[in-house]
């Protein structure tokens, strides 16, 4: 962190630094003096068509908790089965790339919403975010929906790996572990202190 804050402070000043995150372009703005833009998200949108998915699909938000499985790259397929047959009671949106989403994963259950992206509409109607991520790629990186979901206030879901005990221990409140049951996990409000 240090050393970025370091090469940040001695890059010339004609770079305009680009961020999807107003925290970060505050910060950028004020204690560094930096030109920032801030730009979307590229799989968050925040448009019309965003909305208008959000109108068509209003009624898989009523009454069922709504769990949000985003899967770019590296997630455990087998996991998110486990999940989607064990749970038939809760609605969960998936997250797929195009490539994916061509192959019709995940098409054959009644209690999923596929997209290939996701407004921050949607991302607010959630109850939870499961990330069923592969822990011989996450065991040297972080998961920016981990992040996302805290900045959204969301309990996030991991199955028991070496990012779930890092991150569980720096954010106790929004970090549980996928064995636990997700219908109380979906009931639980955030502590934030």
């Amino acid at each position: 962190k240090y050393f970025n804050l370091f090469l940040i402070k001695h890059l010339p000043k004609k770079i305009i630094h680009l961020t999807y995150s107003l925290p970060a372009k505050k910060y950028l703005k004020k204690k560094l003096n930096r030109t920032t833009l801030l730009i979307n998200h590229p799989i968050i949108k925040n448009d019309k068509t965003s909305n208008n998915l959000l109108k068509k699909h209003k009624s898989f938000f009523k009454g069922k908790n709504t769990i949000l499985i985003p899967t770019r790259h590296h997630f455990k397929e087998l996991s998110i089965l486990k999940v989607l047959n064990t749970y038939q009671n809760i609605n969960f949106i998936i997250l797929l790339k195009n490539s994916n989403l061509k192959k019709k994963k995940f098409f054959n259950y009644r209690n999923t919403l596929t997209l290939d992206y996701i407004s921050e509409n949607y991302i607010s109607k959630i109850d939870a975010i499961y990330l069923p991520i592969d822990d011989n790629i996450y065991k040297y990186r972080i998961s920016a929906w981990l992040y996302r979901g805290i900045a959204f206030e969301k309990i996030v879901i991991l199955n028991n790996n070496f990012l779930f005990r890092f991150e569980k221990k720096r954010f106790p409140n929004y970090i549980l572990n996928s064995k636990l049951d997700f219908n109380k996990i979906c009931t639980l409000h955030i502590n934030k202190k």
